[in-house]
């Protein structure tokens, strides 16, 4: 695991054509045909043959995130919320993608375990730099000056990771996952989390990656994510609704 200051598709798709990233054992193969069950799980507490078209969207989201997408997730439930990031980061590295997990300690070992249940070599894909879990608490906590964000390194140093995982990825894609902003909310800090969010959009744009975040609304004070977060983002998986495209909705200018 490294510090703050470190200086393919899952479902369908797979060309045969993409470089051997790991060993395809029987378990993984059994694993992956799972996953159809596994997607259901972030929406809605069981499947049934109407929420497999319906959830549909969501996983096509997590799975295929690019271009520039910007997802966010609040919710009540852990297990859904480790279902989707462990979705959303399996998928990037079975398509040859690097992908950088700035990602709360409490679930850092948790996410990597579950990676390795998989079949995933989890020590080779870190020790190539393809996958990269950073301590989110320590991030944030290099970040703040004064009890503000310090810009510019926030910029300077999450690039610095991005461009290290760009150059560790056989498909020259990355995708993060990030969770200091979830931090923020669960601290009240919503006008730093805002402006972070900000931030991850000039970032998303200027290196071309797509970002996952997920909000925790237990014992923050929020019933739903703070409507000022959510227009900076461009999908919520968490409006799941009867709609075709429910992941589709967009918010602000996005």
């Amino acid at each position: 695991m490294f510090d703050a200051a470190g200086n393919s598709t899952l479902l369908s798709g797979i060309s045969r054509q993409e470089p051997a990233l790991l060993v395809v054992s029987p378990i993984l193969s059994q694993r992956l045909r799972l996953h159809t069950e596994l997607q259901y799980s972030v929406c809605h507490p069981s499947p049934s043959t109407e929420r497999v078209e319906q959830m549909a969207p969501q996983t096509e989201l997590l799975t295929n995130p690019h271009p520039c997408r910007h997802i966010v997730f609040p919710h009540n439930d852990e297990d859904k919320a480790l279902n989707a990031v462990y979705l959303f980061a399996s998928s990037g590295l079975l398509k040859g993608e690097s992908v950088v997990l700035i990602i709360a300690d409490c679930r850092c070992e948790t996410i990597e375990q579950r990676l390795a249940a998989a079949g995933f070599d989890v020590i080779a894909l870190q020790a190539s730099g393809q996958l990269e879990c950073i301590s989110a608490n320590s991030m944030l906590r290099t970040f703040r000056v004064g009890g503000a964000l310090d810009e510019r390194l926030v910029k300077g140093t999450v690039s610095n990771h991005i461009k290290r995982a760009k150059a560790s990825s056989p498909a020259g894609t990355v995708r993060v996952f990030g969770e200091m902003v979830s931090l923020l909310l669960a601290a009240n800090e919503v006008a730093i989390a805002h402006r972070l969010e900000e931030l991850w959009n000039e970032i998303i744009l200027g290196h071309s990656i797509s970002l996952l975040c997920t909000y925790t609304l237990l014992e923050s004070g929020h019933s739903i994510l703070p409507d000022s977060l959510a227009r900076l983002h461009t999908h919520n998986l968490a409006l799941c609704s009867e709609s075709d495209e429910p992941a589709q909705v967009r918010f602000g200018k996005n």
